[in-house]
């Protein structure tokens, strides 16, 4: 089931990767840098307000798959998630009014604007806040249908919604006029389809009934202490991933910042390959605690199995990306003067981004005994220390000034964080940590990558770099398999065999 559970997940960000990737160059090529650098200030307000989720997503989670394995309390279950279900629409629809409010304020004062009028700004801010309230449930119900182990579904819908959402919107832009407005128009008209889909199949999973279940506030007071914990460490998180971008939409020209935006989302991509394994593991985490697994080695020998499958995952495609930065962003794009632009920023976001994946499992496993005060105690000093450091590293250093700041910021997490978990969990294992689930996957693609950086690759053709970059990978590959346990374990029964 878990393996299953994260090859489904794996497809369905894969696939979004790739539709990001084939969209993005074409937007920009659509709408222009500037235009474009409006749905990377969407993307980046979409991120900043995921912190409103105040942790219910996981809450959500953790009940139905405690469900999942009962069904003496169904109709108790359901009043729960009826009543997370309601407060988060709730949440959404203020949000959402808010931001439509505020949409001159934020065109006039925040945006740097060139070439696009205020009022335009303006429209397209309102559309992005209607869009905002026609979207916000999807993720309350895909979490839902993820918590219940419903992946294949819930990853289904989820590659039919994104492929309608970017594809449609290209081919809109394309065959009607190339405006922003267009798009965001495009967006809630998407979002108005999926929405009751995604709230039909989530229903039907969990009870023979979608409607008759009752709010109940007595459900929100049972949960408030494991929410309460996670929306911050949720608000906080979502703080930090997000500042370099809300600093620089209004330090950088919007073109600048449209640079930044992309190189953002090429190294978010890395969240899109391990995100799958952090996925599926959670409510088996859960699920294992609420069982009483706790007592035996089988949670423990899934923890380290997680952490080491996420470094297989990450550590070639992180390293591969940081080495060839450059050639990947102009194969990508076809542009020198945002691979110039971008490389230096997406290494370090890449950096950054790769430590943070290191933290999933650990996260994961915290949530699963419901502690959340570490990673909220931890979460608020480094909020503290990081706002003035991205601040003042992006007004003397620019966009490479924050990203540095970003990679400062994970890494100085993990010096923290993992030392005082495995006081408390899995005691004794920091160590087994660091050496067998990281040291023994990372040191030999590190050396695949000092090879590779011998060759001078100016003179090489786009299908040269393709090939080598490509060859390179498989080695990276190749040689965090030797070391990697569950690997070499399948190298040997296909032997045997």
């Amino acid at each position: 089931m878990l393996i299953k559970n994260i090859s489904v997940n794996l497809f369905g960000n894969l696939w979004i990767v790739l539709l990001t990737i084939v969209s993005i160059p074409i937007l920009i090529n659509l709408l222009g840098a500037e235009s474009y650098g409006m749905i990377g200030f969407f993307s980046t307000l979409l991120a900043v307000l995921s912190l409103f989720d105040l942790g219910l997503g996981a809450t959500l989670i953790k009940i139905v798959a405690k469900k999942s394995t009962s069904s003496s309390d169904n109709e108790n279950v359901c009043e729960d998630v009826r009543s997370l279900e309601l407060i988060y629409w709730l949440i959404g629809l203020v949000v959402a009014i808010v931001i439509y409010a505020s949409s001159s304020y934020i065109a006039r004062f925040w945006l740097n604007l060139d070439s696009i009028t205020i009022n335009n700004a303006n429209h397209a801010i309102e559309l992005m806040a209607i869009t905002i309230a026609c979207r916000w449930p999807i993720t309350f119900y895909y979490a839902g249908l993820m918590g219940l182990e419903k992946q294949v579904l819930a990853n289904s819908l989820r590659v039919l919604y994104e492929t309608l959402r970017i594809l449609g919107s290209i081919l809109v832009l394309w065959g009607l006029k190339p405006e922003v407005n267009l798009f965001f128009t495009w967006q809630i008209f998407s979002s108005l389809i999926f929405m009751p889909i995604m709230l039909f199949f989530f229903w039907r999973s969990l009870s023979p009934k979608i409607f008759g279940h009752k709010f109940n506030f007595k459900s929100l007071t049972k949960v408030r202490r494991f929410a309460g914990g996670t929306a911050g460490v949720t608000i906080i998180s979502a703080i930090l991933i997000q500042a370099d971008k809300v600093i620089l939409s209004g330090v950088l020209p919007l073109s600048q910042f449209g640079y930044y935006t992309l190189a953002s989302s090429a190294a978010l991509s890395l969240f899109q390959l391990i995100a799958p394994v952090s996925a599926a593991i959670f409510p088996r985490f859960s699920y294992m605690v609420s069982e009483g697994d706790i007592k035996t080695e089988n949670l423990r020998s899934l923890y380290h199995k997680s952490c080491q499958f996420i470094s297989f995952l990450a550590f070639p495609a992180a390293i591969i990306g940081m080495l060839f930065s450059k050639e990947l962003l102009f194969i990508w794009t076809h542009s020198h003067i945002i691979s110039d632009y971008s490389s230096s920023i997406f290494r370090l976001l890449l950096l950054g981004n790769l430590l943070n994946c290191l933290m999933l499992a650990p996260y994961a496993i915290q949530l699963s005994y419901g502690w959340t005060s570490l990673s909220l105690k931890v979460s608020v000093v480094t909020l503290l220390i990081f706002l003035p450091s991205v601040y003042f590293s992006a007004l003397h250093f620019g966009a490479v000034g924050a990203a540095s700041t970003w990679v400062a910021l994970n890494f100085s997490a993990i010096l923290i964080t993992m030392p005082l978990m495995h006081k408390r969990i899995f005691v004794g294992d920091l160590w087994v940590w660091i050496y067998n689930d990281i040291l023994k996957i990372l040191l030999p693609v590190v050396g695949i990558a000092v090879i590779a950086s011998l060759f001078n690759y100016q003179t090489y053709s786009t299908l040269h770099l393709v090939i080598t970059i490509g060859l390179f990978y498989i080695l990276m590959n190749f040689s965090a398999a030797v070391f990697y346990p569950a690997a070499r374990a399948k190298f040997n029964q296909l032997v045997r065999f």
